[in-house]
């Protein structure tokens, strides 16, 4: 077989797509791949086409200088002789948003080069203080963790979260998004707020940051902090629950997310009249935590069981999954503790928000530098 390779570029018109495809189709050649973008209205299209053995591609020329005259555009067509139909590898999606992103561009596409990686596409989801870049990149024999760890290192000097995943099927098709609550959903840290009321602050936040850390067992640790509440007033959570304060960017995410019919669940650690405040106010689909023990209006310190760990958030996932007839590649998990590493983990796409360094390690991609909106462009929803 033979191809021919089309370019063409000039100023955006209607009409100049199906005019230059038709031509294709009358001449006989067949599309084999096409791409087109149009930036600040400037039309560039690309177009790979099979020239047929009764065809030398000549009369194809023709017609295409012929069907572009009206239009004023750059026109080229060449041969591609070595062009093969499986020659691409394993392929990644990196989304990148950063600060600088003439940076970023140099920076990442020195590592995939160093690596022996190779881009094949790159696309500019958002300009202008915070910039947005997709980039397919072609592993080219690299395994996955080290391409991963390579693109971040890379990019560690400047300020720019990383996300990345596989080029697949489901990667356009999640259809549940999964909040963590403490940190992530909203800013608060409920549980040391409580704390600092009943005076015994540094000594929960001190359990709390070896089990956010992963250093102690989750269960025992929720135990060991809410035996420390023992005889709290009820009011004083109700009271806390009105003063929630929601991370940057979550309630825009939230309320896009909802626009666009994803189901939105809250899976938490935390307490149950956190969470369900959290699903009245954001008109969430789900909202699960761990309940606390009360009597008389006040806390016994205990909490009734089973306790969500991070293995009961897992759980509570996959009892979400069966209830909704999805799979476990079409979730999206947010969270930024150890206690959201199993979740994070077994999501299609798992994303640690300001996350520590045990959640960050098996997350496919971190947000840190930005706000919780961008989220979006790695759902492939971006603002031209």
């Amino acid at each position: 077989m033979r191809y021919r390779a089309i370019t063409i570029l000039g100023k955006d018109r209607e009409g100049i797509l199906t005019r230059v495809i038709d031509t294709i189709n009358s001449a006989g050649a067949r599309i084999v791949d096409i791409q087109q973008s149009v930036i600040h209205g400037i039309l560039s299209l690309f177009i790979l086409a099979e020239i047929t053995p009764a065809n030398d591609g000549a009369d194809l020329r023709e017609r295409m200088a012929d069907a572009l005259s009206v239009f004023e555009l750059k026109f080229h067509m060449e041969d591609v002789p070595d062009y093969t139909r499986d020659s691409r590898g394993e392929m990644y999606v990196v989304t990148i948003v950063g600060e600088n992103s003439g940076n970023i561009l140099s920076s990442f596409t020195r590592a995939i080069a160093s690596a022996g990686m190779n881009n094949v596409r790159i696309n500019m989801l958002s300009r202008g203080d915070i910039s947005a870049m997709q980039f397919i990149i072609d592993l080219r024999g690299n395994d996955p963790s080290f391409a991963k760890r390579h693109i971040e290192e890379s990019l560690s000097g400047l300020r720019a979260d990383v996300i990345f995943e596989p080029e697949s099927t489901f990667r356009m098709g999640k259809k549940l998004i999964v909040f963590d609550m403490d940190s992530t959903l909203v800013s608060n840290e409920t549980i040391d707020e409580l704390a600092s009321i009943a005076g015994v602050r540094n000594e929960v936040a001190s359990i709390t940051e070896r089990a956010m850390k992963g250093e102690i067992d989750y269960a025992q640790s929720i135990r060991e902090r809410v035996r420390l509440l023992r005889g709290m007033p009820l009011s004083v959570l109700e009271a806390i629950s009105e003063s929630l304060e929601l991370s940057p960017g979550a309630a825009e995410l939230v309320s896009a997310l909802r626009s666009m019919k994803y189901r939105i669940a809250l899976v938490s650690g935390g307490f149950t009249i956190f969470t369900e405040k959290m699903k009245r106010e954001l008109n969430l689909d789900y909202a699960f935590g761990n309940r606390l023990e009360v009597r008389d209006g006040r806390l016994t310190g205990n909490l009734e069981e089973p306790i969500l760990d991070a293995y009961g958030k897992q759980r509570v996932i996959e009892e979400i999954l069966m209830n909704e007839g999805i799979s476990s590649s079409e979730v999206v998990v947010i969270g930024d503790g150890a206690n959201d590493t199993v979740m994070v983990r077994n999501a299609g796409l798992g994303i640690a928000f300001r996350g520590k360094d045990v959640l960050r390690r098996v997350a496919d991609g971190t947000i840190s530098r930005s706000d919780l909106t961008s989220v979006l462009y790695c759902l492939g929803h971006y603002n031209e």
